[in-house]
């Protein structure tokens, strides 16, 4: 019985923590400011040389540590 009166307070906690969140929400969706995507708005950047080095460094540098754990095994 105390188990069933302890989940039913902690399930009111966390509904009355989560109602402020969910009604807004619900109104945001019902005002019709919807976001269309647009193709423009999907184009990809491209990276310049030296963000393609810094990408590189860095997985290199990740498959490097999961090489040594995976050794260290």
């Amino acid at each position: 019985m105390s188990t069933y009166l302890a989940k039913k307070a902690a399930k009111q906690k966390v509904d009355s923590f989560l109602q402020p969140l969910l009604s807004d929400d619900e109104s945001s969706d019902d005002d019709g400011s919807s976001t269309d995507n647009h193709p423009e708005d999907d184009e990809v950047e491209k990276q310049t040389p030296l963000q393609k080095l810094k990408t590189m460094t860095v997985y290199g540098v990740l498959m490097a540590g999961v090489g040594m754990s995976a050794a260290a095994m």
